[in-house]
């Protein structure tokens, strides 16, 4: 802890004087970082180191932040600001050169140990496959968390989370369950297929329809037509006596319209009964099917009044 005391101490005195303004902010930096570095508080502590070099570009400030990734654990980095730091700076020292060679060392010497997989398991570090079992060496691994994955065909996989720390080696102890084996499913023996002779079946025969029932349509209009005649007939008949009754003499008006209206019901009685006698008719041919009757039915005018001629094919 002395030396890394001493050296940012000696960094803080590369900015004796301040010549810009990048300069002041990257002192300013510095001593932020420098006060987190003595809290403890190292990941902080990086982040003010970094920026102080991104603005003044000082060579001693990489030493500074390799110290502080070594604190961290991340010693692939540390070496790699170290070198940094000898390069640019021109310096020779052997008190760092002793510590980048002993931080080596120990970078080899990290990594995991595999033992108990089965001869010829695939060993699978980070997804890659690094190595077959049986291993007898260290596989060395960067200091960090890694995902170690052990399998072979015929077994259940095997897989774990290590952190390997700087320096040290974890020994994980594998056992692969094997798999339960497949037995064959002997299907059984097919029999032989009989062809059963066809056999006749009667086609069922279709029901019979029930003939619709026939409408009577003209049926009925006649009927309505006699009976709107006969209705009109009697009503014309009953106001024809009363005139012929009131009438004075044969020839004034009320007795020429007692004579009108008697006309007028002859006529309506005539067309009543027509109608009735061509509905009757009706009522018996409308009820045999179409191409077995034809009927005609047309009003006729005579000279004693109206008439309804009916022509009938059966």
């Amino acid at each position: 802890m002395k030396t890394c005391l001493v050296t940012l101490v000696a960094s803080l005195m590369l900015f004796p004087s301040i010549a810009s303004a990048d300069d002041e902010l990257a002192a300013s930096h510095f001593r932020v970082g420098q006060n987190y570095y003595r809290q403890g508080r190292y990941q902080e502590a990086l982040g003010q180191f970094e920026q102080a070099y991104q603005l003044s570009n000082k060579a001693e400030l990489l030493y500074n932040i390799g110290q502080t990734y070594e604190r961290l654990g991340n010693v692939e980095k540390a070496i790699g600001y170290y070198e940094r730091y000898l390069k640019d700076s021109g310096s020779s020292n052997p008190t760092l050169s002793a510590k980048l060679a002993n931080l080596r060392q120990r970078l080899k010497q990290t990594g995991v140990r595999v033992s108990g997989a089965p001869d010829g398991a695939q060993i699978l570090v980070d997804g890659k496959l690094i190595a077959t079992a049986p291993v007898k060496d260290v596989l060395t691994l960067v200091p960090g968390s890694h995902k170690i994955v052990v399998s072979k065909e015929g077994f259940h996989s095997y897989s774990a989370f290590v952190a390997v720390n700087a320096g040290s080696v974890v020994d994980l102890s594998v056992e692969l369950e094997a798999q339960p084996a497949q037995v064959p499913v002997t299907p059984p023996p097919s029999k032989p297929t009989t062809v059963a002779e066809p056999t006749f079946v009667p086609r069922p025969e279709r029901p019979t329809e029930p003939e619709p029932t026939r409408r009577r349509l003209w049926t009925w209009v006649a009927f309505g037509v006699a009976g709107a005649a006969l209705t009109t007939g009697l009503i014309t008949g009953i106001v024809a006596n009363k005139k012929a009754s009131d009438a004075q003499t044969s020839n004034d008006s009320t007795a020429d319209s007692a004579r009108t209206f008697a006309k007028t019901t002859d006529a309506l009685v005539i067309i009543g009964a027509a109608a009735a006698i061509g509905g009757t008719v009706l009522y018996f041919l409308e009820g045999k099917a179409s191409s077995e009757r034809k009927v005609a039915v047309l009003p006729v005018a005579t000279p004693q009044g109206a008439a309804i001629s009916a022509t009938l094919r059966w």
